[in-house]
């Protein structure tokens, strides 16, 4: 643990995360610092640019996030199974019933299983900000491109 002071950010880079609901950024979240380091770097670049930083950093956060999912699931699905054949064993005769047993009664498959959906919803914000950010680069080229057919009509057609 280091005794540095906080890094202060500045109001431009807050506000970008705040777009993203991120309040208080943390050195200790890689996503928090990805976008960090990308608003950084490239401020006064074209919006463009820096929703393409964005979209990279959102994109290695969905890997972060599947891996998660994947390995959450994978427990659930294991402690579920264990319970069942616990339950199994124990003489319940119905596979099903003791499925219906295991997810009301286990306190570890209800935590895998919160963990495992809890996860899910990680993929899932990824992926919304990754189409947020799409829509806001399509939006941005759109009034570049309207911004140069005005400049060409402009251009044609001298006041005067």
């Amino acid at each position: 643990m280091s005794d540095a002071a906080p890094r202060v950010l500045q109001p431009a880079v807050l506000r970008r995360l705040a777009a993203f609901g991120i309040r208080q950024p943390s050195p200790d979240i890689p996503l928090h610092r990805d976008l960090v380091d990308a608003v950084e770097r490239l401020q006064g670049a074209p919006e463009g640019v820096l929703n393409q930083a964005l979209m990279w950093a959102w994109l290695a956060e969905l890997d972060r996030q599947g891996r998660t999912f994947a390995q959450q699931k994978t427990m659930y699905e294991r402690s579920l199974g264990r319970a069942i054949v616990r339950y199994r064993h124990e003489g319940e005769k119905s596979a099903a019933v003791a499925e219906k047993r295991a997810e009301a009664e286990d306190q570890d498959v209800m935590d895998a299983h919160l963990a495992y959906r809890v996860a899910e919803q990680g993929v899932q914000v990824a992926r919304q900000a990754l189409m947020i950010l799409q829509t806001s680069n399509d939006n941005w080229r759109t009034e570049q491109a309207n911004a140069r057919k005005q400049d060409s009509f402009h251009a044609d057609h001298p006041a005067g």
